[in-house]
């Protein structure tokens, strides 16, 4: 029994693009852990094993071989690997093109994918061969995966890492937009990982100092709205107030009054002044209702008069009103 390396995430593959251990989901094929010869999928005597112990250490993706050996083709290819003929293998895996994003180093990483099959290979193209597949699960040609990643190139999000030791980074990733924006906010070199965090960080500060100066903005805004307010409604409340005195208006009406004055000022005035006010005693001597000085002694004198005065004559004069109508 050989341990085989699957995977070694610091390697690019024969494609050109590394695959992260870290996006692997290894569940369906440690549920099936296919050992193919070169990659026959859809050869059943291609099937000549089993991958054991399927584990991922440090950067490598690592399995143990267990051939079949009741499987003639099998025991052959299980005797040359044991005297030293065959070590090459390569993994079969999920290739889809929205997991891509790009190192600072200009190569391609795959970020999240699952394994399909393991296959133990006659002349790998490198160390880190690799057979791709796409959803759902179709074995891709050469050709078909070079156009795809041809075709990547121009709409690709950008990695950006930060090694460390054995080649575990952190990593985090920006689009191609924002990528952009700090160039166009004074990045030069886009390789230089200090240039870019310093480029992030001014991006935070400056977003900070913009957002302190909209919530001050808007409080300052806010503040002078509601003195606005309060003006408004005093001197709605004292014309309104002096509106009563005068006998325009009754007590009842006061809250209305002043809505209308703080929303509508100038229509306030307009009612008010069409308004009559109270009636001496020597005015009403001798009057009939309706017929004070001013008011309306006919119908056709109450049409003549502005809508204000109209609505003001009924509300204060309703008995008047009605007499003209009567």
């Amino acid at each position: 029994m050989a341990t085989w390396t699957l995977n070694d995430e610091t390697k690019v593959n024969s494609y050109g693009f590394r695959l992260l251990n870290s996006g692997l989901d290894l569940d369906r094929f440690q549920a099936n852990p296919m050992m193919l010869a070169m990659h026959r999928d859809w050869d059943l005597n291609a099937v000549i094993g089993r991958w054991k112990n399927i584990r991922i250490e440090g950067n490598l993706l690592l399995a143990e071989d267990e051939f079949d050996m009741e499987d003639e083709e099998a025991k052959k290819i299980a005797g040359k690997v044991t005297r030293g003929f065959l070590k090459g293998c390569s993994l079969g895996f999920l290739f889809l093109e929205e997991f891509f994003v790009k190192a600072l180093d200009g190569v391609f990483e795959l970020t999240k994918s699952e394994p399909y099959e393991g296959s133990v290979v006659v002349i790998p193209a490198n160390g880190n061969a690799v057979r791709l597949y796409s959803a759902p699960g179709v074995l891709m040609t050469e050709d078909e995966v070079k156009l795809q990643l041809s075709a990547m190139s121009a709409n690709v999000k950008v990695r950006l890492t930060k090694p460390k030791s054995n080649y575990n980074m952190e990593k985090f990733t920006l689009t191609a937009g924002a990528l952009s924006v700090l160039m166009l906010s004074g990045l030069i070199n886009q390789n230089d990982e200090s240039a870019v965090n310093a480029s992030i960080a001014q991006l935070g500060a400056d977003l900070k100092k913009a957002q302190e100066s909209e919530t001050a903005l808007k409080l300052s805004l806010q503040t002078m709205k509601d003195a606005q307010l309060t003006a408004a409604k005093s001197n709605a409340t004292a014309i309104v107030e002096a509106a009563i005195t005068a006998g325009k208006l009754t007590a009842d009406k006061k809250e209305s009054f002043i809505t209308l004055g703080v929303s509508d000022p100038g229509m306030l005035a307009t009612v008010l002044e069409a308004m009559p006010g109270k009636v001496s005693l020597a005015a009403q001597a001798g009057g009939s209702p309706g017929a004070a000085a001013g008011e309306p002694k006919n119908v056709d004198e109450f049409s003549a008069l502005p809508l204000a005065k109209q609505l003001a004559f009924k509300e204060n004069n309703p008995e008047g009103y009605k007499a003209l109508f009567a």
